[in-house]
């Protein structure tokens, strides 16, 4: 007789880096190693993760974290203002039992967005899933590791921006809407999309759903929901923030 055992499995999102990309981190931290050609090296390295997950029939696939030097590494390398290594160093062991010191960031200046945290990271990954639900491990846990620091000096909810990024523009910038769409006093001016310059005076959304502010939220908190295919990712637009960017795309005419 044979029994049957259910075993609980969450997928978390962060695999294990293979022994190539490590070294090929440590060259490219060397000098040895051009970006372009880490480049190559990290996106072999995500095509293996999507494999690997593809053959265990998980639903939804992660690129495993393969091109953050941490978990909270995108979060840094997205924003000017930190000293990458200047936090205190949290002391970890590796394989043999030796002491491996691990420097924090540490915030010594204002803020600023250099990038979009994970939209370049995405369109690579959703190229390559064979199914419907390709995530990137996006914002929590790197915003709540470096609040724990005590240094920063803007505080961050994922349903919400307070402080000084409370401005509804600010939120149409810091989710990354100009990474693919022209907006006014926003960088860059991405050409991906359609602009937005004149929103507001549009008769429909994606071309289909009708230009008013309560299909603007629904759009911006699920786009893939509304319109499978679509090239707009899902971003993890909360509620209330969807609501603001909403009234502030309406107001571009």
């Amino acid at each position: 007789m044979r029994s049957e055992h259910a075993y609980r499995a969450d997928v978390v999102g962060s695999l294990l880096r293979p022994p190539y990309l490590k070294e090929a981190r440590e060259r490219h931290a060397g000098g040895a190693l051009s970006d372009a050609e880490l480049k190559r090296v990290e996106d072999r390295a995500v095509d293996e993760a999507v494999a690997l997950q593809a053959r265990t029939g998980v639903a939804v696939v992660t690129d495993g974290e393969m091109r953050r030097y941490a978990y909270f590494g995108h979060f840094i390398d997205a924003l000017e203002g930190f000293d990458k290594f200047g936090g205190w160093a949290i002391p970890f062991r590796d394989e043999a039992g030796n002491e491996l010191l691990f420097q924090r960031a540490v915030v010594v200046s204002r803020l600023r967005r250099r990038r979009h945290l994970c939209a370049e990271e995405f369109t690579y990954l959703r190229a390559r899933a064979d199914r419907p639900s390709p995530r990137v491990p996006h914002l929590t846990t790197g915003i709540r590791h470096v609040r724990n620091t005590r240094t920063v000096a803007i505080s961050y909810r994922t349903d919400r921006l307070t402080g000084q990024l409370e401005t509804r523009h600010a939120l149409v910038t810091i989710y990354g809407c100009p990474s693919c769409h022209v907006i006014p006093d926003a960088a860059p001016q991405g050409m991906v999309g359609p602009t937005l310059t004149s929103m507001g005076r549009r008769s429909y959304i994606a071309g289909r759903f009708p230009n008013h502010e309560i299909w603007m939220t629904l759009w911006l908190k699920e786009p893939q929901q509304l319109k499978p295919g679509s090239a707009m990712p899902n971003l993890g637009v909360g509620e209330r923030d969807a609501r603001d960017m909403a009234a502030y795309l309406a107001k571009l005419r």
